[in-house]
């Protein structure tokens, strides 16, 4: 038994159960901090017992810097569609289009997943005879695990909206070859391989997860109080990802509320059973008020 409460063991490595996020540190999302910046977030998170997501090279070798493996990297893998990469907006434009047809309340209420992908919503759709020249590309897969080896990450995550966007087109094969693939990776370096999902609960067929759950530790999804983001609903997602017997991940724990972090604490980890949180910091004085409160929750 772990005497440590601030570790949980993440099916066979110890890990932080609180991470701190990276969103505030990628340049894609207009962060302006720099290099020395986003080093002094981590090593402070890290010295207080919490984690590191990183979501980029920048960041994922900065996390590296700090000679521990108790960090999480998604490893971005964009579909192409025959030689060109699939934008971003085009792959949500069609899920969203998956998402209204199952709910239209939900695609237009919910603030999170709903909210994205209507903002897309107006980009040409990827169509039903399109889905035979989706492929990833070998090249930038190969890139992406070099850098896996090179850095060594405790918790690899893949996935997302790509990975969403070909179960809603019967593409599991893309989905199955990578999976196996990084599986493989993450064995030689000791890392646990985790699948990044935002509507699994309505697109992952039984019959593939039973013959693929295997090769996951873990499940990283949505996960607050309010239920935002939560496909198909909290209870219902929360339901069907204890069915399946993985370690679970949080995300958009904060649901874009102003929850206090003692709430969030007490949600995921009193309340259920989630395994390890992403927490946002803004600022690091946001930081510096996170880490007394996790502190003080879990000692």
């Amino acid at each position: 038994m772990l005497k440590n409460r601030f570790i949980v063991d993440f099916n066979g490595i110890n890990f932080p159960r609180v991470n701190l996020g990276d969103r505030g540190f990628l340049k894609k999302y207009g962060s302006s901090l720099s290099n020395q910046d986003i080093l002094k977030y981590m090593q402070f998170a890290e010295r207080n017992n919490m984690g590191i997501a990183s979501g980029d090279h920048n960041t994922l070798e900065t996390a590296a810097s700090l000679n521990t493996k108790s960090f999480i990297y998604h490893s971005y893998l964009p579909l192409n569609l025959g030689q060109i990469v699939l934008p971003i907006q085009r792959c949500q434009s069609t899920l969203y289009d998956f998402l209204y047809s199952w709910s239209p309340a939900f695609a237009s209420n919910d603030r999170l997943v709903g909210a994205t992908y209507t903002s897309s919503s107006h980009y040409e759709k990827v169509l039903d005879s399109d889905a035979k020249y989706l492929h990833i590309s070998t090249i930038l897969q190969e890139k992406e695990i070099q850098e896996i080896l090179k850095y060594k990450p405790g918790i690899v995550t893949i996935g997302g909206d790509y990975f969403d966007l070909c179960a809603s087109l019967n593409r599991f094969d893309i989905i199955t070859e990578v999976i196996k693939r990084y599986k493989d990776i993450c064995l030689s370096c000791n890392s646990k391989l985790v699948l990044l999902t935002y509507m699994g609960f309505l697109l992952y067929e039984d019959s593939w997860l039973k013959n693929n759950v295997g090769y996951l530790d873990g499940l990283m999804i949505p996960y607050n109080f309010s239920g935002v983001g939560m496909v198909p609903s909290r209870n219902e997602l929360i339901d069907w990802v204890g069915k399946l017997n993985l370690r679970v991940i949080a995300i958009h724990t904060r649901a874009l509320n102003r929850l206090d972090t003692i709430s969030i604490l007490e949600f995921l980890f009193s309340q259920n059973s989630v395994d390890l949180a992403i927490l946002g910091s803004s600022k690091f004085s946001n930081l510096e008020e996170n880490i007394k409160v996790v502190n003080d929750f879990f000692e």
